[in-house]
């Protein structure tokens, strides 16, 4: 434990008097702001120090006139150690986190003294906003309980979306493409031979004879998301195979559409992804129950909104 037999008087290099219930040389700071910040990003349910207990705890230091508790001291401790027992922090470890601390508070001194009171209102509104959500935090941990989630409902998942585990539906389709269809003359050739065109049956062998049209090409795939223009996988998206489709414009170019065969790939194993659907529906059932709890405890209060009437 820190020694409380003697205070002692001394400056920082921030201009702020501190006052340590320690002998004059251990008042040197050993961490850096380095060391200040990793501190202040330890998990803040490591250990509660209630308010009764900071007014109660021994004094052991002061930065102008701010009093820092061995209270204080512990806290910050508990944040380290993570749940580990006090017990194991030693004086060193102990004279760091109060070194930490007075320099945390020197700070905070000197910058209060530098902000406008606007930008002070904005700390002071984060701050309310940081505590609300610590109770928010206690509150929903407290009378949160979500559904667990059972074998039924990860195989009802599994046969409701098969497309999220590659058992999409796919498309093989032929495709002629008129580039120039700006030409008059070779837009009306080709826009003449669509009966015909559609009339075939073996688009693969009719391709070269297609081909000879001015600015006409043969084009053959499996539509796949983002493959295609969105208005050409709009259009095959809707064709049952061996189907054809109408004349379809986009950008100056005249596309006609042939679906071949559609598939229906088998989706991964469940055993492959049921954990991933576990997370999933694990977190549909938290917000489900979040939702309730919400629901229930507006029932316990009384809400105004102005220009409204009371809830």
């Amino acid at each position: 434990m820190l020694s409380l037999d003697l205070f002692k008087s001394v400056r920082s290099g921030t201009g702020a008097n501190i006052t340590l219930v320690k002998p004059a040389s251990a008042t040197t700071l050993m961490l850096s702001s380095a060391l200040l910040l990793s501190l202040s990003g330890c998990d803040p349910k490591a250990q509660q120090v209630q308010p009764e207990q900071r007014q109660q705890s021994p004094l052991v230091a002061q930065v102008n006139g701010e009093p820092i508790t061995q209270a204080d001291v512990d806290f910050m401790l508990a944040r380290m150690l993570k749940g580990q027992a006090l017990a194991q922090a030693d004086d060193a470890l102990r004279k760091k986190v109060l070194d930490s601390l007075i320099s945390s508070r020197a700070m905070k001194i000197q910058m209060e003294s530098l902000l406008s009171a606007e930008e002070k209102a904005s700390i002071a509104q984060s701050a309310k906003a940081y505590e609300e959500e610590l109770y928010v935090k206690e509150y929903l941990a407290n009378h949160v309980v979500p559904e667990p989630v059972t074998l039924e409902m990860v195989q009802a998942y599994y046969d409701k979306y098969p497309e999220e585990f590659g058992g999409e539906v796919v498309q093989d389709f032929q495709m002629l493409v008129m580039n120039n269809a700006n030409n008059q003359q070779a837009r009306d050739k080709f826009l003449a031979a669509i009966p015909e065109i559609k009339a075939t049956k073996e688009w693969g062998v009719a391709k070269k004879q297609w081909a000879q049209m001015d600015g006409v090409q043969y084009q053959e795939g499996r539509a796949r998301p983002g493959l295609l223009d969105p208005a050409l996988e709009q259009v095959i998206s809707r064709l049952a195979a061996a189907e054809t489709s109408d004349l379809v414009y986009v950008n100056d170019q005249i596309y006609l559409i042939k679906v071949t065969n559609v598939t229906r790939l088998a989706p991964k194993p469940l055993t492959d992804v049921s954990a991933d659907i576990r997370k999933k529906l694990a977190a549909q059932q938290l917000r489900s129950a979040v939702k309730k709890a919400s629901e229930e405890v507006l029932k316990n209060v009384q809400v105004k909104m102005p220009g409204n009437e009371a809830q």
